[in-house]
C-alpha cells in the first residue's frame, strides 16, 4: 500500500471505531482503533523507508518519531496496543476504555498528521 492509500484506511478506521463504539461493540471498536493506529504507523514507514510490519518494528518507528522532537508517542502508543489487547480479552471498564480511545485519537492524529506532512 502507498502512505496515501494507508492514511485513508486510518481516516475511514476512525470513522468506524466511532460508529462501533456507539453501537456498544466495545471490542470491535477497540481492534479498529488499534487498526487506525496501524495504518497511520505504516503511512510513515513506507515514507521514510523504515520498517514496520511487526508490533516490534511499529513501535521503532514510534520511538524514532519521539528521538525526533515528537513527544510522548510511546505513552500513547502503549494504550493503543492496550486496547488492541482489550479487543482479544474484553477486560477492561467503561472509564479504562474511555481512557484508551481518548489516548489513541491522540496518536492516530499526532501520527496522520506527522504522515500528512511527509506526502
Amino acid at each position: 500500500m502507498t502512505p496515501e492509500e494507508h492514511i485513508s484506511e486510518s481516516r475511514d478506521s476512525a470513522l468506524t471505531v466511532e460508529r462501533l463504539f456507539s453501537e456498544n461493540r466495545d471490542l470491535q471498536g477497540a481492534e479498529m482503533a488499534w487498526c487506525s493506529v496501524k495504518h497511520a504507523i505504516n503511512a510513515i514507514g513506507v515514507q521514510r523507508g523504515w520498517r514496520y510490519g511487526t508490533y516490534g518494528q511499529k513501535r521503532e518507528v514510534v520511538r524514532r518519531l519521539e528521538l525526533a522532537g515528537h513527544r510522548h508517542l510511546l505513552q500513547l502508543l502503549d494504550s493503543a496496543r492496550l486496547l488492541h489487547v482489550h479487543s482479544d480479552n474484553g477486560f477492561m471498564n467503561t472509564q479504562k476504555i474511555t481512557e484508551m480511545r481518548n489516548d489513541v485519537v491522540a496518536l492516530r492524529e499526532r501520527l496522520l498528521a506527522i504522515a500528512e506532512a511527509d506526502a
